[in-house]
């Protein structure tokens, strides 16, 4: 049975760590050490929140993939892409795919072509630059 992230998610979510950056990121760091591939689906909805923030759904992003791996690309995608339409740059999160790919690269393969071929437009184009990390 894993532990429940949701507490660490609620004080993450209403503040309740403070107002400095480094009480947000200790609460961010005891939530990495709780994680694990059983809080996959918990992490997603918590990015899909309307309201989260860029920074904390890069932050929770990263970490849905360095968990779950290749699997996740299309999540990290729809995120990317949603983050670029808010004109923000998500290096972490660019690193992070990068990372992915090449960490399984032949996985990560069949699931980039998968999107790319997919009627799915607005990720055809960063599925095909991840592509060059295969």
């Amino acid at each position: 049975m894993s532990t429940s992230i949701t507490p660490l998610l609620e004080s993450l979510w209403n503040g309740r760590h403070g107002d400095s950056l480094d009480d947000t990121l200790k609460v961010y760091d005891k939530l990495n050490t709780l994680i694990t591939e059983n809080h996959i689906e918990e992490l997603k909805a918590f990015v899909n929140k309307n309201g989260i923030g860029f920074w904390l759904s890069e932050l929770i992003t990263v970490t849905v993939l360095e968990t779950g791996g290749s699997n996740l690309l299309p999540f990290g995608l729809e995120v990317l892409y949603r983050h670029s339409l808010e004109d923000h740059d998500s290096d972490a999160l660019a690193t992070t795919l990068i990372g992915t790919v090449e960490a399984e690269p032949e996985q990560s393969k069949v699931i980039l072509e998968e999107i790319s071929n997919s009627g799915a437009q607005h990720l055809h184009e960063d599925a095909l630059w991840l592509l060059d990390f295969c």
